[in-house]
């Protein structure tokens, strides 16, 4: 039996490990998507082939989705693996989808089931660009089962508090708010459970990292997260770093995973973060007490890396020695995890800068150049980050910290992009190349280069060069960004020219190195 996993990413697993291969292409990982979304209803042949591909003529599509449908059935070795003639659904006799097992829970309010099938949007990172009919589609049950799911965990939330288990509503509310990270009403709710917990010091720094977000943002603080920083304040509670994110429900199974592949040599502390790719802990070195951090490849992730090259990746990034470079200190693989240790990224993050709008033409090419000679090693170490985007640039005053490093470069291979698992869409669209959304071209520096270009375009203009829409990303791949001089003249035109050279539709047209780039940002004054 197979299954079909959408949410956090698009996955097909057999026997609960990922299929290699089976996603490649945008199109197929769309329609295993839609179907699983629209469930044994199905969906209209012709509407799929158009929302599938839109540019191109009824004949030509409907020719498209038979062809993708005929491959997919070979590929997964199931000749019956969708059913219908002029509706097309999947054969829920052949492969499950984790969305329908989900919907089913929740109508038999099994809520608990449902929660834990829940890790994360549906079909995240999925590229919809092409096609404004697949986006809507898309956005419309990405909402829809987040939803539900938030509903799902404010019940369990509500009935944890009525038993006075605090600490478990704290964590209920804790996974509403990073499903909803916009929610004022769930962090209220969330900061008042810590409170009652007991966890005040947590309560106090996530109130007020909120509050701190709503002014960056030009909003007005929320009187009762002001209220709730006043009272934990005058009762004594320990105020914890000012940015603090909310930190996802503890998981003592993957805890205990993370500890046996670390030995006695690392203590692990308190679940720090979450994400699709992987999950980070708070760790403490316990021959010096140095603090760290480590980080669990997801499961589903981790089944489609070659634990020898993620060893081989890993053992380079722990070569690198440079100020701009989060350290990697050790890395794991045993047969059920695989870990990497790293010193203790600060909170603050250049997403946080970016956010702020339009930064100083100074400031921009100082933080600017610290990037690029910080990526110039990572490539001097034969290293690619493969995944730069303003969220993994931590900042300490002015001096970024790239992190993550190697993992974009595992995720893709020992070859690049042709070497790849599709296990799940990874990277940020808005900050990748063409040739690295369209898999065209290997993983190389110029993928790195166009990266930081984008991140200093948005920074000089407020915005991204392209919008993340249809023509967006058709403009994307065709065009280089317009001039920053356009809309902001004082930014020098040999930066202007720079950043756009970096941002070039096609990978030989930029900066060759990355030392090109450091030459040319060290040139403007």
């Amino acid at each position: 039996m197979l299954e079909l996993a959408t949410f956090g990413g698009v996955a097909v697993l057999r026997d609960g490990v990922v299929i290699p291969w089976t996603l490649r292409g945008w199109q197929r990982a769309a329609l295993l998507a839609l179907l699983a979304g629209v469930g044994k209803r199905g969906i209209d042949r012709l509407a799929l082939a158009s929302t599938l591909w839109p540019e191109s003529p009824e004949a030509a599509a409907r020719h498209s989705l038979d062809e993708l449908l005929s491959r997919t059935r070979r590929e997964l070795g199931e000749r019956e693996l969708f059913v219908g003639s002029m509706q097309v659904a999947l054969n829920a006799a052949v492969i499950t989808a984790d969305v329908q097992q989900f919907a089913t829970d929740v109508a038999a309010s099994r809520l608990e089931a449902a929660a834990q099938r829940y890790h994360g949007p549906f079909a995240d990172g999925l590229r919809t660009a092409d096609s404004a009919t697949l986006e809507t589609r898309i956005t419309a049950l990405r909402a829809q089962f987040a939803g539900d799911f938030r509903r799902v965990a404010e019940t369990l939330a509500s009935a944890a508090a009525r038993r006075s288990e605090f600490s478990v509503a704290a964590r209920w509310w804790e996974r509403v708010v990073a499903a909803d990270p916009e929610s004022t009403t769930a962090l209220r709710a969330y900061v008042e459970m810590l409170a009652a917990s007991g966890d005040r010091g947590r309560a106090l720094g996530v109130a007020r990292a909120r509050i701190k977000r709503d002014a960056l943002e030009g909003r007005d603080a929320d009187v009762t997260l002001t209220q709730w920083v006043e009272r934990l304040t005058a009762s004594g509670a320990r105020v914890m770093p000012v940015g603090t994110t909310p930190t996802p429900t503890v998981d003592s199974r993957r805890e205990g995973v993370l500890a046996r592949a670390l030995g006695a040599e690392i203590r692990v502390g308190r679940l720090r973060g979450e994400g699709s790719l992987e999950a980070t802990w708070q760790g403490t070195a316990v021959a010096t007490g140095a603090q760290v951090e480590l980080h669990l490849i997801q499961p589903r992730v981790a089944a489609g890396i070659d634990p020898a090259c993620f060893l081989e990746v890993m053992g380079r990034a722990m070569q690198v020695s440079h100020p701009g470079v989060l350290p990697t200190l050790d890395a794991r693989a045993t047969h059920d995890a695989l870990v990497t240790v790293t010193a203790v990224r600060p909170d603050d993050t250049l997403k946080q800068r970016l956010r702020t709008g339009v930064g100083p033409i100074a400031e921009v090419l100082d933080v600017g150049l610290q990037l690029a000679h910080a990526l110039d090693a990572l490539h001097a170490a034969q290293l690619v980050h493969g995944l730069l985007r303003p969220r993994l640039v931590a900042l300490a005053h002015n001096a970024p910290l790239v992190c993550s490093v190697g993992l974009g470069q595992v995720l893709m291979g020992r070859r690049g992009i042709e070497d790849r698992s599709t296990v799940v869409s990874i990277g940020k669209p808005r900050y990748q190349g063409p040739e690295q959304l369209a898999g065209t071209v290997p993983l190389g520096a110029w993928s790195d280069v166009y990266a930081l270009g984008a991140i200093l375009y948005e920074w000089l203009g407020g915005a991204p060069a392209f919008p993340e829409t249809a023509d967006g990303a058709l403009r994307k791949m065709a065009e280089p960004p317009p001039s920053l001089r356009a809309t902001r003249r004082t930014v020098p035109v040999a930066l202007d020219n720079l950043v756009c050279a970096c941002m070039a539709p096609h990978a030989a047209d930029r900066p060759a190195h990355m030392r090109e780039v450091v030459q040319g940002l060290s040139s403007i004054g």
